[in-house]
């Protein structure tokens, strides 16, 4: 992954006042990502390129100091035994870019994992187990089945 860090205002509410995009070009393809700010006037444009090479950049902005800003970088190839980014699979499921099915495990930091009061439980203890809806295998017998759950 290609991260630009880049200098700009912090006046106003830059959050919603500042668009910022950048074009990036490799052997006449051109994709484009949108640019947040990242605070303490810092701002980031993320870029994932597909292909190995000497890429390219021009930014685009509202805001002069970060209007135009050209540079390149090489993508090299990926590190061994990292299999690409996990995208959808067949409508419902996940695999990374080789094919290789994404299992999810764990619950996120916000579902009930503490004692008390929260958005989502109101009961003291032990929080409540996710609803699985289905199995890794697409059987329907669901909790009794023993493969992975997805």
């Amino acid at each position: 992954m290609f991260e630009l860090a880049l200098a700009g205002p912090s006046h106003g509410n830059p959050f919603v006042d500042v668009d910022l995009s950048a074009e990036f070009s490799f052997e006449g393809r051109t994709q484009r990502a949108l640019g947040f700010y990242d605070g303490d006037g810092s701002y980031l444009i993320r870029f994932m390129p597909d292909r190995e090479g000497e890429w390219t950049f021009r930014t685009s902005s509202n805001a002069r100091s970060l209007d135009g800003i050209e540079g390149r970088f090489a993508a090299l190839a990926q590190a061994e035994g990292n299999r690409g980014p996990v995208r959808v699979s067949n409508t419902y499921h996940f695999a990374y870019e080789d094919g290789t099915p994404y299992y999810r495990s764990g619950l996120p930091a916000t579902y009930g994992h503490t004692k008390g009061t929260n958005s989502r439980s109101r009961h003291s203890g032990p929080s409540p187990r996710p609803l699985l809806t289905k199995c890794a295998c697409a059987c329907s017998r669901r909790r009794t089945c023993t493969t992975r759950m997805s």
